[in-house]
C-alpha cells in the first residue's frame, strides 16, 4: 500500500480536509432552517430571506395542531393588504386579488410534539406566512391570534447561516469529510515524529 511519505503532501492533505469540512457545513447551513410552531407565534421564521431552496423543518411547541401556509403574494401587493383582508368581513376562498395562484405556495403541518420536513425554492417577490387552523377555544383561525407573518425573498437579503436538521445524509457526510481530516492530521504528526527521532 503506497504511503504519503513528503511532509508537503501531508500538509496539503491537512488543509483539503479542513476546507472541505468548513465548506461543507456553511453552505448546507444556509440551506435548513428550523421553525418552531408554538401557541401562536411563529419563531425562527425571518422576515427576510435570500431566494434559493431550502430545507424547513417546523417543529410544534404548541397545545395545537399548527401548520405553516407560505402563499405568494402579486405583485404590488404587501402584507399590510392582506392583514385588512383576514380581518376584514369573512370571504368564500382565498380573497381574490392578493395571491399569485390558487393554491398556497407550501404548507408544513406537524401536530403537537411532533414535526414535519420540506425542501422549497423561494424565487424574488413578497410571500404571506400564516396558520389558518381555527382555535379549539375561540373558533378564530390562529393567524387571527398572531400565527401570521410577511416573508420577503430579496436577493439582498442578508445571508443569516442557521442549525441544520439532523439528516442521516449530512452526518455521514460531516463523518466521513472529518475521518480525512483527522488522518491528514494523523500522518502529519506521525511524519514530523520520525523526522525529529532520525535527527536526534
Amino acid at each position: 500500500m503506497a504511503v504519503v511519505r513528503h511532509p508537503v503532501a501531508l500538509v496539503v492533505l491537512f488543509l483539503v480536509g479542513l476546507l472541505a469540512v468548513t465548506h461543507s457545513s456553511s453552505v448546507q447551513a444556509q440551506q435548513a432552517t428550523t421553525i418552531s410552531m408554538q401557541d401562536f407565534k411563529f419563531v425562527g421564521l425571518s422576515a427576510r430571506i435570500q431566494p434559493g431552496t431550502y430545507t424547513w423543518t417546523v417543529v410544534n411547541e404548541g397545545k395545537q395542531p399548527h401548520v405553516l401556509v407560505i402563499s405568494e403574494l402579486l405583485p404590488g401587493k404587501t402584507f399590510e393588504d392582506v392583514y385588512a383582508v383576514l380581518n376584514g368581513p369573512p370571504t368564500q376562498g382565498p380573497p381574490a386579488g392578493l395571491f399569485a395562484g390558487d393554491a398556497s405556495y407550501a404548507d408544513l403541518f406537524a401536530a403537537p410534539a411532533q414535526s414535519f420536513t420540506k425542501a422549497l425554492t423561494l424565487h424574488p417577490g413578497n410571500y404571506i406566512a400564516l396558520c389558518p387552523i381555527p382555535d379549539a377555544a375561540s373558533g378564530k383561525p390562529h393567524f387571527a391570534l398572531g400565527m401570521i407573518q410577511e416573508l420577503r425573498v430579496r436577493s439582498d437579503a442578508p445571508a443569516t447561516p442557521v442549525a441544520l436538521p439532523d439528516t442521516g445524509v449530512a452526518d455521514s457526510t460531516r463523518l466521513a469529510l472529518t475521518l480525512g481530516l483527522l488522518a491528514g492530521a494523523g500522518l502529519l504528526g506521525g511524519a514530523l515524529l520520525r523526522r525529529k527521532a532520525r535527527r536526534v
